[in-house]
């Protein structure tokens, strides 16, 4: 049997260790029936194994791949606590759908009906990024099953301004051109942006590896995605939530800058607080992974920031 790696395919050999990682910690990979054209892959901790009296948390991943890459510096600490439940969202991973739909509310009612079928009636929920657009919707659109909230790094309060800057950082002229890269040069402006310290300058084969086997299998329907978010800001006017909420940013975020969290804290009001972490930048969870694990337990168990 050929191994998974054999391709050479560093993207997938990484993709491998990091589910191996998943599994060494508890965790297996469940295809669920979210609807009649819909199927959600999740990580989850088989439930003959796990403590039912053990609040769930479901972790919402954003546009840098699926489930598997974004979490690993977490589960330690987060399974403790928690029956953890890891989704890829629809064109991630193992998701698919054959729907037309694109927004992120469609997301979020694929993620509530997987849930649904899982058998967990009410759980906490954090979103990073794409994900908290997500995860914004569904503690929304359903309230009386989302317990606490927590947002990380996303942009849910843009504007068109705050739109028109975030494209001049990225060099770009449409926003799926960089979070759906194609070219060496969108590459290292989304990493430029995502990290206060950067990853080392990378190989062109590494570059191209990246490319094509984490964006290039559902690149038009993940384009499709920030079309529809897009869309969907410019012509609705954004709800409340009545769950406590934290929102979590890095200070030197190049993606979505700090004032954005203000201004969704603001938009909350008194059911939302905010924790910022220091020298960190967009992907706030993997350059401060302590601190960031540590702020979401407080919340999480003790209401605090």
């Amino acid at each position: 049997m050929a191994l998974p790696c054999t391709s050479m395919s560093l993207v997938r050999c990484r993709e491998h260790l990091l589910s191996l990682q998943l599994r060494c910690r508890g965790l297996r990979q469940r295809i669920v029936q979210a609807d009649p054209e819909t199927t959600i892959a999740c990580w989850c901790t088989p439930s003959d194994l796990e403590d039912p009296q053990k609040p769930a948390l479901l972790l919402i991943h954003g546009f840098g791949g699926s489930s598997t890459w974004q979490w690993g510096k977490q589960i330690k600490s987060l399974r403790k606590h928690f029956r953890l439940f890891l989704p890829d969202l629809v064109f991630f991973g193992k998701s698919f759908t054959v729907s037309q739909h694109r927004s992120e509310i469609f997301q979020a009612e694929m993620i509530a009906s997987a849930m649904e079928a899982m058998g967990i009636k009410s759980y906490n929920v954090l979103g990073i990024s794409y994900g908290g657009f997500v995860a914004f919707r569904l503690a929304h659109i359903f309230q009386e099953r989302v317990e606490k909230v927590v947002i990380v790094s996303s942009g849910i309060c843009m504007s068109p301004r705050d739109m028109e800057e975030l494209l001049a950082r990225g060099n770009v002229k449409k926003v799926p051109e960089l979070f759906v890269p194609e070219t060496h040069a969108a590459v290292k402006d989304l990493l430029r942006l995502s990290f206060v310290k950067p990853p080392p300058l990378l190989c062109s084969f590494i570059i191209d590896d990246v490319i094509q086997n984490m964006y290039g299998t559902h690149r038009k329907e993940l384009k499709e995605l920030l079309e529809a978010l897009q869309k969907r800001e410019d012509e609705e006017a954004l709800p409340t939530l009545p769950q406590k909420v934290l929102i979590i940013w890095g200070d030197q975020d190049g993606v979505f800058p700090l004032n954005l969290a203000h201004q969704l804290k603001k938009h909350l009001g008194e059911n939302a607080n905010l924790a910022v972490i220091e020298h960190a930048s967009h992907a706030v969870h993997l350059e401060k992974p302590v601190e960031f694990t540590e702020i979401v337990l407080k919340f999480f168990l003790h209401d605090g920031v």
